[in-house]
């Protein structure tokens, strides 16, 4: 009874006027409110992101507005998973496993499409504003899986450079098509451009090292530094552009990395 008045004053703060509904993304705050006063309505919640994820789909599930949720609905939904199982009869609980399977799966699947969808979005914005400074990518495909990337000639003695959008690498060839350098983006710290040498850009990695690129053309140098900064600016790192990032374990139950 506690627990439940307890669910009652935080249902308060996000329905004020007591209809009886409140909007879904005032979820997260409900539950963070209630794992502060200690109770397991709330923590339950908060375990780690799919299940989160997978209770936000059971209480949407079979409502006409997906923006909403409902007071009883919730209340439900929060306590079920607060006892468990093992508390219903046998064929309730076989029911409810069966409920709690699909609503993992469909937790997962919407957090796979979440985060593809990020990087999909990031990588199309970044590959827009490239096409608009007029240079051309060079298309590939590995397998079944199309490829990005640029390819940029520097002098005779150097050969060229080819940066791969999609795995954030840089590759410096020489002109026998040997891979002399492959560097993760990651690994760069700076770029720095040379004023009086225009034909000329500077690597700095982070651990203090410097490799000097020197270009044909001061055309081919300047575009190498709209692609460069540009995926430097880009919104997703380098776990994402390798695919998807591997699930989290179990984090800061209020943490607010987790996905809504």
């Amino acid at each position: 009874d506690g627990y439940l008045q307890t669910f009652r004053e935080c249902w308060k703060e996000i329905d004020p006027a007591g209809t009886g509904q409140a909007s879904i993304w005032h979820f997260r705050d409900l539950v963070e409110r209630l794992h502060i006063l200690g109770n397991p309505m709330g923590s339950c919640a908060l375990v780690d992101p799919f299940n989160h994820r997978a209770i936000r789909i059971e209480i949407l599930q079979g409502q006409r507005d997906c923006t909403h949720m409902e007071f009883q609905t919730v209340a439900q939904t929060l306590a079920l998973n607060v006892a468990g199982v093992k508390a219903l009869p046998y064929e309730e609980m076989v029911r409810r496993k069966e409920r709690l399977c699909f609503f993992a799966q469909a937790a997962f699947m919407s957090q796979t499409v979440l985060r593809f969808g990020k990087k999909k979005h990031a990588r199309d914005v970044l590959l827009s504003k490239i096409v608009r400074s007029n240079l051309k990518p060079v298309s590939s495909h590995v397998g079944t899986d199309p490829r990005v990337a640029f390819s940029f000639v520097l002098t005779d003695r150097q050969g060229y450079v080819f940066i791969d959008v999609d795995t954030k690498v840089v590759y410096l060839f020489s002109h026998e098509a040997r891979v002399e350098m492959k560097i993760p983006l990651w690994d760069i710290a700076d770029l720095v451009e040379d004023d009086e040498d225009p034909e000329s850009v500077k690597l700095v990695f982070g651990d203090g090292r410097e490799c000097t690129l020197n270009f044909l053309e001061e055309s081919e140098c300047s575009q190498f530094v709209v692609v460069f900064r540009g995926l430097l600016e880009s919104d997703f790192d380098h776990e994402q552009s390798q695919g998807l990032a591997r699930a989290e374990s179990v984090v800061d139950p209020i943490s607010k990395d987790y996905l809504l």
